[in-house]
């Protein structure tokens, strides 16, 4: 496994010198062997390890992991995000992906309007959490699981509803507002006006 983790070096993109390879020779060799990146991977020239690394860690979307103490958890995310070709998606998949992320800001955008002045915890900046957990859900549901319980803190979580589980809008906005529907369950709405029992 390559143990520097993060390559982007404290020349690059203002990282930290502990997070830069080596930069002598001889280091870098006693370090990282030349032609593998990690175990039971392809083999990899250094140049496009390091190339990878910077373009998995020091682009626009970031990876917190290392403050987990298992080393096993650590090892199973670092293994899913260094690899030696970035993921490829279908054009069918970046429109998913877009679609999700739209129906998403624009729930955001509607609730923001709407309803101002109410208490509620939106995802306000987080709405790749939406198309995230769809994606999950799905791969799960392909794998045969029946079903998912979610559990989650206020924030985001009627977006969650509305475009994750698909409950009806009209239910969560009468939740919201006070006015209860008899449908039955609870959708968690409730507890943003106090109206709640948790």
């Amino acid at each position: 496994m390559l143990q520097w983790g993060v390559a982007c070096g404290a020349g690059v993109h203002g990282g930290h010198s502990l997070l830069a390879p080596p930069t002598c020779r001889a280091c870098a060799e006693a370090h990282a062997p030349a032609s593998t990146c990690m175990e039971d991977r392809p083999t990899a020239t250094l140049r496009h390890i390091l190339k990878r690394l910077r373009e998995t860690y020091c682009s626009t979307i970031g990876y917190e992991y290392m403050h987990i103490n298992d080393t096993e958890k650590c090892d199973w995310i670092r293994n899913k995000i260094e690899t030696i070709e970035p993921p490829k998606y279908s054009q069918k998949e970046k429109l998913q992906i877009l679609d999700r992320v739209a129906w998403s800001e624009l729930f955001e955008r509607f609730l923001a309007n709407k309803y101002s002045s109410a208490k509620r915890f939106g995802l306000e900046g987080g709405e790749t959490l939406i198309p995230g957990m769809k994606t999950m859900i799905d791969q799960a549901a392909d794998l045969g699981v029946e079903n998912v319980v979610i559990g989650m803190p206020h924030r985001g979580r009627l977006n969650v509803l509305a475009n994750v589980v698909r409950k009806p809008m009209r239910q969560i906005f009468s939740e919201f507002t006070g006015k209860k529907l008899d449908v039955g369950g609870t959708s968690g709405a409730e507890e943003y006006t106090g109206s709640g029992d948790v």
